[in-house]
This record gives structure tokens, C-alpha cells and sequence, in this order.
């Protein structure tokens, strides 16, 4: 099955075409203020069509933070687009996940994954490697201190991984064994995972509801 995957958690951002364990595109390009104006056509470039009705695709996959909100938000509306008007599969992949698989952890090792935050803070989710080769979550990720102690995390064999984007590839990797049990209504219902408030709710003093469930 030919998966479109996006990764718009911050920049740069990416966009990969996936089939059966292989990557047969992929895009990387830089999205800072731009990415609206440029994830369309960007997308439409990769699968070398002139619509994505005639590329052949099975399912969408997304990344859905933590991260950059604006980034998170457009890059789900794309998805949710493409998703509901080709009738396809959409899933829905946590970006942490995706930086600590890309890590490489051992079987048994910890992964801690701080991803910049606003205002000297950090996001950071922890992850647990499994003897099959999986990487689940050991606990719910949360906001902290950007002077939180990694050096002694990593003292003690944790793996710990600083900032980055991960890769599209690797979202679209994660999602193709969620495929057959996604629900057929995430293109209403999946929102980006925000561990924190927008700026416009703490301004305002409001609760728009925007955190998702944890993916």
C-alpha cells in the first residue's frame, strides 16, 4: 500500500511516498513562514502528478507533535484534505515517537526526547525500547525546564535525543501497521498533540480545547 506522509512539526519540514517497508520518495525542505505556500505543490511535485487522484495512494499518515502549532495545524489540514475528498485511511503518528525510533535505542534502553519548547522551556517524552525492536511510551510527555537534567539521564544509559524534525519516512513507517484498525472518521476527529496552551489561549485566558489525544 503507497502511503503520503507529512512531517510539519517544525522546520525543516518533509513529505515522503512509502510502499511496503520502502521509501520511494521523499522531500525535505525548509518551512519556516512558508509552509502553507508550499506543502501543495510540494506534494504534488513528489508523486509526479498533476492531481493526487492519479497517484495511487493508500492511506495518509501525519505527524502530530508535540511542536511547532502553526506547523502542526496546517500540516493536518492537508492531511485531513487529501484524506477525506480520496476516501483514504488517515493516521495519525506522535513526532517524539518518531525522533526516538529514528535513535536507534537497544532493546531495554530508555529514550528521552526534548523537543524545543517557548520561553526556555522543553518538551520532553520518555519512551521505552521493547525486545521486538518497538518503542512504546513510558510516560506521557510534559513541559520543562530548558536546564533539565539530561546529563544525568544520559549518565545512567539513557538515551536522550535533542530537538530535530524527524523524518516523513519514518512517520509513514510507524503508520503502515495502524492502517487496517484506523478509524474511518479521523479526517473529522484526529487534532495535533499540543502538550502545552497556544499563545492565544494563555493571552485571552481561554481553553479552546485544542490538546489531542496522546498517539
Amino acid at each position: 500500500m503507497k502511503i503520503l506522509a507529512l512531517e510539519t512539526s517544525g522546520d525543516p519540514s518533509s513529505i515522503a511516498l512509502y510502499h511496503d517497508g520502502q521509501t520511494l520518495a521523499e522531500d525535505v525542505f525548509p518551512s519556516k513562514m512558508s509552509l502553507c505556500e508550499q506543502l501543495a505543490p510540494r506534494i504534488l511535485a513528489l508523486a509526479e502528478v498533476p492531481s493526487l487522484a492519479a497517484a495511487g495512494l493508500g492511506a495518509v499518515a501525519v505527524s502530530l507533535g508535540p511542536g511547532s502549532f502553526t506547523g502542526l495545524r496546517v500540516g493536518l489540514a492537508t492531511a485531513k484534505a487529501i484524506a477525506h475528498c480520496l476516501q483514504l485511511p488517515l493516521v495519525g503518528v506522535s513526532t517524539a515517537l518518531a525522533l526516538a525510533v529514528e535513535a536507534g535505542p537497544a532493546p531495554g534502553q530508555r529514550v528521552w526526547v526534548f523537543q524545543p519548547a517557548r520561553r526556555d522551556r522543553l518538551y520532553l517524552s520518555e519512551f521505552l525500547a521493547r525486545d521486538d525492536g518497538s518503542v512504546q511510551v513510558a510516560a506521557a510527555p510534559r513541559v520543562v525546564a530548558s536546564d533539565y537534567g539530561r546529563a544525568q539521564v544520559a549518565a545512567a544509559g539513557t538515551l536522550v535525543v535533542e530537538g530535530g524534525c524527524p523524518r516523513a519516512a519514518t512517520i509513514a513507517a510507524l503508520a503502515a501497521g495502524r492502517i487496517a484498525t484506523a478509524r474511518g472518521d479521523e479526517h473529522l476527529f484526529l487534532r495535533p498533540f499540543y502538550v502545552g496552551k497556544s499563545q492565544a489561549e494563555r493571552t485571552h485566558g481561554v481553553d479552546l480545547r485544542l490538546d489531542g489525544r496522546l498517539p
